[in-house]
């Protein structure tokens, strides 16, 4: 009676343990799932327009540029500025968070040696984020922009525009 009750038990466990196991499966599965189909929302919120950013340097002191920032239908990033200044577009990863914040980063080169790394936020209608310049002669710019224009510093027209280095 004892070993039949044994054996009922560590039937049960084995079949507990392997439900377990199986319906983990299936939550990760659909997770997963979730989370891709919220990020090709996230593409698609991108992709629906031009994003009009207004670009400060990062210490408080400059005028504002106007850049324009597009996502393409075939996966790329194209910023009006870096592309006149010889920055081809690229590819970008983009990521959801908890509070529904989509994040996107790319890293762009020119003449295979200056970089420029791009990180946004778009939370609501209000996108942020920031620009690294690594030039070749070493020296780094950062730049903050914004799709809320700054009201202390003018602003130029849409024509892109170059950086002093």
């Amino acid at each position: 009676m004892v070993k039949k009750a044994l054996k009922i038990s560590v039937s049960l466990f084995v079949l507990l343990a392997a439900m377990s196991f199986y319906s983990h499966s299936l939550w990760a599965i659909d997770t997963a799932a979730q989370a891709k189909a919220i990020e090709e929302k996230a593409l698609e919120r991108l992709q629906a327009q031009e994003w009009i950013v207004y670009v400060t340097p990062s210490s408080g002191r400059g005028v504002a540029e106007t850049d324009v920032i597009t996502f393409t239908a075939d996966g790329k990033i194209s910023s009006r500025n870096l592309l006149a200044q010889g920055y081809a577009d690229t590819n970008f990863r983009v990521s959801v968070v908890g509070d529904g914040a989509i994040i996107w980063e790319t890293m762009k080169v020119k003449e295979e040696k200056d970089l420029a790394f791009l990180r946004g936020e778009l939370r609501g209608e209000m996108m942020t984020g920031g620009i690294t310049l690594k030039l070749r002669t070493g020296k780094s710019e950062d730049y903050i922009f914004s799709t809320t224009q700054p009201s202390a510093a003018p602003v130029e027209e849409l024509a892109p525009t170059r950086r002093r280095r």
